[in-house]
């Protein structure tokens, strides 16, 4: 079995983060200044605190000892303790962690406004269209943000920049359970907290061992 580990949390907004933020790397330190907007500056700083916490408890890593890395393609990575993938998740006011020994997504959302007609034309498979077009309008909101986020970390998995990719991977969100329809062998895992919408995809066909944890904010520093 292959463990994969997810975190996640909701940002109140209101919480003072500098305790947190004076706890980061002198390089972490530096990229947090680079950042312009305050709603940026907190989610860098809890999604960095939460990979902390996420990797010393499931790795057993002291956190002095972990480090992280940019790959080429600009993705961060953990260099040490070596064997781990892990994958990042930001919304508005949310961030999501993953931590598994074989390649990783997760994606995280919160159920808004948008244009969803436009977004199905472009990266939608006609199967993942069709099933969208029976439900009634008040679960189509839903089914298209279970959708979307399976589509999200499914290109993270597998490595592919998003561009191009997402209308590869095709879905049925008909059951509790989600299936993938088309693409590359993923291991799926979702859930749906009222309008908040978490999924995570493990490249292969190995089975997962899944664990995930709402993190409180106010547990952070303990």
């Amino acid at each position: 079995m292959t463990p994969a580990c997810l975190y996640w949390l909701q940002d109140d907004g209101q919480s003072d983060l500098t305790a947190l933020a004076s706890a980061l790397n002198g390089a972490e330190q530096q990229e947090l200044a680079t950042l312009q907007h305050q709603e940026r500056q907190r989610s860098f700083v809890l999604s960095r605190t939460l990979l902390y916490r996420l990797v010393t408890i499931h790795t057993g890593c002291a956190v002095q000892d972990i480090r992280f890395m940019r790959e080429e393609s600009g993705r961060l990575a953990l260099q040490h303790p070596s064997g781990w993938h892990l994958s990042l998740s930001h919304a508005k006011g949310l961030v999501a962690a993953m931590l598994a020994t074989q390649s990783c997504g997760i994606d995280i959302e919160k159920s808004r406004r948008l244009d969803v007609q436009k977004v199905v034309t472009r990266y939608f498979s006609e199967a993942e269209k069709n099933a969208l077009a029976l439900r009634a309008p008040e679960e189509n909101q839903g089914g298209f943000f279970r959708m979307w986020t399976l589509k999200e970390a499914g290109v993270k998995a597998l490595q592919q920049g998003l561009a191009g990719n997402l209308s590869r991977l095709a879905f049925d969100v008909s059951a509790e359970e989600p299936r993938q329809l088309a693409g590359d062998c993923l291991q799926l895992w979702q859930q749906v907290r009222g309008d908040i919408f978490l999924a995570a995809a493990v490249a292969g066909t190995t089975p997962v061992a899944w664990s995930a944890e709402e993190i409180r904010q106010e547990h952070l520093t303990t």
